[in-house]
């Protein structure tokens, strides 16, 4: 019996077409490949082919992808010479090229693809991946890379930067978060808190009595009031933490240094903040006064939770990482998994639309290609921006989600709560430098 297998996307459509084992069971299961047909909605190309077509085609994406997310590319010698799909980087333009060679060398074609033509591709075949009723018995022919391809690992120094680099531009009407990945900061036992003489210089900078603490304080916080349990929350006031400090320090001294150890309640006020030995405690304080504060007592009255973090004014560059580290991951996932289906490519559609209708292409600068992820209500609202790296936050201004995001929509309230109340589905966006918007689901389509 022929049998047909569609896995659609909104930038590519897999289409595979073959025949039963013929045992007559009541699941049809796909067991002999007959054509393959591979569309791309931008391009309006198509691919096809058969079984050696698509065994190849799943291999070269599979280790393109692959190559994307580790930085780890197959050197052009180690490629397969016979394969029929073959991708490379096409650096002037931000695109991928496709390279497809007819199985009898009579011909060769090359499609340039969109970075979201490639993500839907790669989604497209995972999700027959993980389809059992479709070439239950096939295996994809993955190798590891040898050792001597590997990018040499880089110094100490080099390796440690801030775990958070960026600007928030958090507000009532705005909340903005920027994260570059990097190694977690971490506390080591030989540091010890903060001489009196230092707390006495921090109570006469910007900070309330109340807000001192020792550690002892610390040490009873966890019976007074819950911590924060997820590491979705976790990051999410780290986030805040950072934007907000970042954003307030405005006198930077490549001179001093300073750290602290603090509590902050999910409103996005301080609850305590302690010095820690040798911090130079003029430095970020009023930064830290920016904060806000609340007693503890009044935290405990309105049923908030907290997290502990460590602060480090490092000449002038900050650091915020929480203090006991993470449970799992420091990967940002806010994600509710609740859009599925034809809704989450409406949601989707509707996202790019909002975008495109307010982006003045014409007068925008995108030196790059800019990514961000984003946090959109199940009505389509944005209510959070998250720039990927560096080059996306100082860009920010050109694109037109800061005047986009509305984190009330998520019932994000900045002295209420920082946390949002809504579900939300995260969603990449990406800017190229030639006008173009891609749009799609962080966790794929589902």
């Amino acid at each position: 019996m022929n049998i047909r297998r569609q896995y659609n996307l909104p930038n590519c459509t897999l289409t595979l077409e073959g025949f039963d084992d013929g045992s007559g069971k009541l699941l049809d299961t796909l067991t002999i490949l007959s054509n393959v047909e591979c569309r791309f909605t931008t391009s309006q190309k198509v691919l096809s082919g058969g079984k050696i077509f698509f065994d190849h085609l799943v291999q070269a994406v599979s280790e393109y992808a692959q190559g994307i997310l580790s930085g780890l590319q197959r050197p052009p010698e180690i490629l397969d010479a016979k394969g029929q799909v073959r991708l490379e980087t096409a650096t002037a333009t931000y695109t991928h090229h496709l390279h497809w060679q007819q199985p009898d060398g009579s011909a060769a074609e090359t499609l340039e693809l969109t970075t979201a033509e490639l993500f839907d591709l790669t989604e497209a075949i995972d999700q027959f991946l993980a389809d059992g009723l479709t070439l239950p018995d096939f295996v994809l022919p993955l190798t590891p890379l040898s050792r001597r391809h590997c990018v040499p690992e880089e110094s100490f120094a080099d390796r440690a930067v801030p775990p958070l680099v960026g600007v928030s531009g958090l507000a009532l009407t705005a909340f903005a978060l920027f994260f570059v990945p990097a190694p977690e900061t971490t506390r080591t036992d030989s540091e010890q808190v903060s001489s009196g003489e230092e707390t006495e210089q921090l109570a006469s900078a910007t900070l309330p009595d109340t807000a001192l603490w020792t550690e002892a304080d610390f040490d009873r916080l966890g019976e007074t009031l819950p911590t924060i349990a997820t590491d979705r929350d976790l990051q999410l006031m780290q986030a805040y933490l950072y934007g907000t400090l970042d954003s307030a320090w405005t006198e930077r001294d490549t001179t001093e240094n300073a750290s602290y150890r603090l509590a902050l309640g999910t409103d996005g006020r301080l609850l305590g903040v302690q010095p820690l030995a040798g911090a130079a405690v003029t430095t970020g304080t009023t930064a830290l006064g920016e904060l806000g504060h609340t007693p503890e007592v009044a935290a405990i009255a309105n049923e908030q939770a907290m997290a502990q973090f460590r602060v480090n004014f490092a000449g002038n560059v900050l650091e915020v990482s929480p203090w006991d580290g993470f449970q799992s991951s420091s990967e940002l996932d806010f994600d509710s998994r609740e859009v599925e289906g034809e809704t989450l490519r409406q949601l989707i559609q509707q996202v790019k639309d909002t975008i495109a209708a307010e982006f003045d292409r014409e007068n925008a600068t995108i030196p790059q290609t800019l990514a961000y992820t984003l946090g959109v209500t199940n009505d389509g609202a944005i209510a959070i921006v998250v720039a990927d790296n560096n080059a996306a936050k100082t860009a920010l201004g050109q694109t037109p989600l800061p005047a986009l995001v509305e984190p009330a929509a998520a019932g994000i309230v900045p002295g209420e709560t920082i946390l949002p109340t809504e579900p939300l589905t995260q969603v990449n966006v990406v800017f190229q430098p030639n006008g173009v918007i891609e749009v799609s689901p962080w966790a794929g389509y589902r």
